[in-house]
């Protein structure tokens, strides 16, 4: 399963109704019955608290400012540990981020040029390394993106029959080939979403839709909160 960067959405509310917060000095106290948005869940969907004074539950005990600041600070923290640490536009699937480029209107490239937007973007063109992240391509492919044929960053341009990962350093793990492939119809390697995932090679100058990837899929980490 594929994790996107704009589907996990973490909010925090914290809402009021028929109460207040009244502060003696340094010490707030809640005194109404407050209501508390979920983390990851959809906006107006609240969880009702029990309030303070109910029969049978102790009065909430008075806390100082540090101690309900360092308190929000702590959960606040806690839940952006569950905001997704890759970048905007890329997609992870173990430790690796994908991107895929050459929907209807997208951009399209040749082999070297796709490589070249790929690199442009801090990453390579893809490295598939199992049968999991080939059918995971090709399942993202088939759902959201273009059935048409998709460069990876397998080829063979630097020798012959010797086919290399484009990013210089990967070794070829796994081949998914199609019947009577390679059949040295070009040098760079294409996955045919609705065959199977199935790899083809192809000439290189041909305009295809293409996946980049990044191997550590990280961005910057999470803001430091100060209590």
């Amino acid at each position: 399963m594929f994790y996107q960067t704009h589907s996990a959405v973490v909010l925090v509310m914290f809402t009021l109704n028929s109460g207040s917060v009244q502060v003696d000095g340094t010490t707030p106290t809640v005194v109404g019955p407050e209501r508390v948005t979920s983390a990851r869940s959809s906006p107006g969907a609240t969880t009702p608290l029990p309030h303070p004074h109910s029969p049978g539950r102790a009065t909430a005990p008075k806390v100082t400012r540090h101690q309900l600041g360092a308190s929000l600070n702590y959960n606040a923290a806690y839940l952006l540990s569950f905001l997704p640490s890759f970048p905007a536009g890329w997609l992870r699937f173990k430790d690796k981020c994908f991107m895929f480029k050459g929907k209807k209107d997208d951009v399209k490239a040749n082999w070297s040029h796709a490589r070249s937007w790929c690199k442009d973007q801090g990453g390579e063109l893809a490295v598939i390394d199992d049968q999991y992240e080939n059918g995971e391509l090709s399942r993202e492919k088939k759902l959201f993106m273009s059935p048409l044929p998709t460069w990876i960053g397998l080829s063979d341009l630097l020798s012959e029959n010797q086919y290399a990962w484009s990013d210089g350093v990967s070794p070829v793990r796994y081949t998914n080939w199609n019947d009577k492939e390679p059949n040295n119809a070009g040098g760079a390697v294409r996955i045919c979403p609705f065959d199977d995932g199935k790899w083809n090679d192809d000439a290189c100058h041909k305009d295809h839709s293409f996946v980049c990837y990044r191997k550590k899929c990280q961005s910057t980490p999470s803001p430091h909160l100060s209590s």
